[in-house]
């Protein structure tokens, strides 16, 4: 059965808090801060009448259940979906000109995949044609400049209803008090050693209040590390992040460094 605590199952494929929308290999892969990037944001806005999340060309109501009805969750992805693909097509023409046809099928394969995932269906078409065109070696050039308006256009659709996660990372508080995300980066900090999969949860909850104090790789640190269940990591981000807290004199219920830590060698 799928869990909230269990998002790499929900989705079916890696994308969840993770660099894994499909991205160009090396040295194609010139984009990849943007790819990881979590950047802090608020919680998401109401989207649409009644309730309702409403996208223009995708089929919403679908793709919700398959993240077992977590609003919150599947905003996120569909933003950063928005974020990290929007030169995608770029990535498959540049394979193919490097004549690498098997990293361009394989773009636009993963492409297909995360589009229909998220119940961008016109787009997830689009994708299998390029990625059939790839294959066959026929018609390739109409078949991406289709993808291209496609996706141009699920993107638009996108970023309509649901505000940027880039944006917002300038939305940072000027006067923000540091002691407050104390009790959210202790909270956290015991969710990680305990391998609390709700740890994934709580931080899109307390995301906008982090958001405040933290910089913006901080946020985008914690969120792909936790994500990505790389939980050691992540305790590690957060002693970092007390240590330089402290060093602004913010010393309020912040996460010791030393205690508990199972990190040290």
């Amino acid at each position: 059965m799928i869990t909230s605590a269990s998002p790499l199952t929900l989705l079916n494929f890696s994308i969840f808090y993770s660099t894994g929308f499909p991205r160009a290999p090396p040295p194609l892969l010139r984009r990849a801060s943007a790819v990881s990037s979590f950047a802090s944001m608020p919680t998401p806005a109401p989207s649409a009448v009644c309730g309702e999340l409403l996208v223009t060309g995708i089929d919403t109501t679908t793709a919700l259940k398959r993240t077992g009805g977590n609003r919150r969750r599947y905003e996120s992805l569909l933003q950063r979906f928005a974020e990290s693909q929007t030169l995608i097509v770029n990535d498959i023409q540049s394979a193919l000109a490097s004549n690498d046809s098997p990293a361009a099928n394989r773009l636009a394969h993963s492409l297909k995949g995360a589009s229909a995932n998220l119940g961008a269906n016109d787009l997830a078409e689009a994708a299998a044609k390029a990625e059939a065109a790839i294959e066959s070696k026929r018609s390739i050039a109409p078949a991406l400049d289709a993808l291209r308006h496609s996706l141009d256009s699920t993107i638009a659709a996108i970023r309509s209803v649901l505000p940027s996660e880039s944006t917002a990372v300038s939305d940072l508080a000027p006067n923000a008090d540091p002691s407050t995300v104390a009790q959210p980066l202790s909270r956290l900090k015991k969710l990680l050693e305990t391998d609390d999969g709700d740890a994934s949860d709580f931080l899109l909850e307390a995301r906008s209040t982090l958001s405040q104090v933290l910089t913006p790789a901080e946020i985008d640190s914690l969120l792909a590390q936790v994500g990505n269940f790389a939980y050691s990591d992540a305790l590690r981000s957060i002693f970092a992040i007390a240590a330089r807290l402290l060093s602004i004199g913010v010393t309020t219920c912040l996460p010791q460094l030393s205690r508990h830590s199972h990190l040290q060698n």
